[in-house]
C-alpha cells in the first residue's frame, strides 16, 4: 500500500511539471503556426502587385479571396477553399487570399497567422491590404455598395487585367456583397471550380 502512494505522489508530481511547461507561443493555433521569421506576408500597397502575379498565371483558373482574419464568416470560407484544394487535385487551379482589416480585431499578426494554415503550394499569393485597396478596386469595378471583402471570385484561364483593373469575375460568391443567389455554398463553389477545369481542356 506505501508502494503504491509512493508512486501515485510521483506520477501527480510528474504530471504537475509537465503543466507548467510554457505551451506553444502562438496558443490556440494548428500545429505549425509557431511565427518564423520568414512567414511575414507581403504588404500591398497598389492594385498592381497583385495584378502582375494575377496575369502571370493565365492559363489557369484562379479564384481570388477578399478577407478579414478576425471575421468567423471569412473564415469558413477559407477554410472551404483550402479544402477545394485538398479535394481537387489539380495543378492549374490556383487561389489568392488579400486579407483586410475590416473588423477591430483584423491586424497584419493575425493575417500572417491565418496564411500558415494554407500548406497546398497552389495557393500562390496572401498578402495584407492595410488600405483596403483591393477591396476598393472591385467595389469601384463591380459597382458594390460598399468595400469588397468576404467574396470569392472566380477567373477562368483566358482572363487578364488590364490597366483599368480586374475584369468581371466568370462567378463568384459572397457572405454580405451580393444576393441570395451567389451565397457562399461549398458545394456549388466546389462544382463551379471542377466546371472551369473541365472547360479548360
Amino acid at each position: 500500500m506505501k508502494t503504491r502512494r509512493i508512486i501515485a505522489s510521483l506520477f501527480f508530481l510528474l504530471f504537475a511539471l509537465a503543466a507548467a511547461q510554457p505551451g506553444p507561443a502562438w496558443g490556440g493555433g494548428e500545429r505549425g503556426d509557431k511565427p518564423a521569421p520568414d512567414d511575414d506576408i507581403p504588404e500591398l500597397t497598389d492594385f498592381a502587385a497583385l495584378q502582375e502575379i494575377f496575369n502571370q498565371d493565365t492559363g489557369h483558373v484562379r479564384m481570388v479571396a477578399l478577407l478579414s482574419p478576425s471575421c468567423g464568416y471569412c473564415i469558413k470560407g477559407y477554410r472551404y477553399m483550402r479544402k477545394i484544394l485538398d479535394e481537387v487535385q489539380d495543378e492549374r487551379l490556383k487561389m489568392y487570399v488579400v486579407w483586410e482589416p475590416m473588423l477591430s480585431g483584423d491586424s497584419k499578426q493575425l493575417a500572417e497567422r491565418m496564411s500558415r494554415k494554407a500548406k497546398d503550394p497552389r495557393m500562390v499569393y496572401q498578402a495584407w491590404d492595410n488600405e483596403r485597396v483591393t477591396g476598393k478596386t472591385w467595389q469601384a469595378s463591380m459597382d458594390l455598395p460598399g468595400v469588397a471583402w468576404d467574396v470569392y471570385f472566380l477567373y477562368g484561364p483566358d482572363t487578364e487585367w488590364g490597366e483599368d483593373g480586374p475584369s468581371q469575375p466568370d462567378y463568384w460568391q459572397h457572405q454580405g456583397a451580393g444576393g441570395q443567389e451567389n451565397w457562399l455554398d461549398y458545394e456549388k463553389l466546389k462544382a463551379k471550380v471542377e466546371e472551369m477545369l473541365a472547360q479548360a481542356g
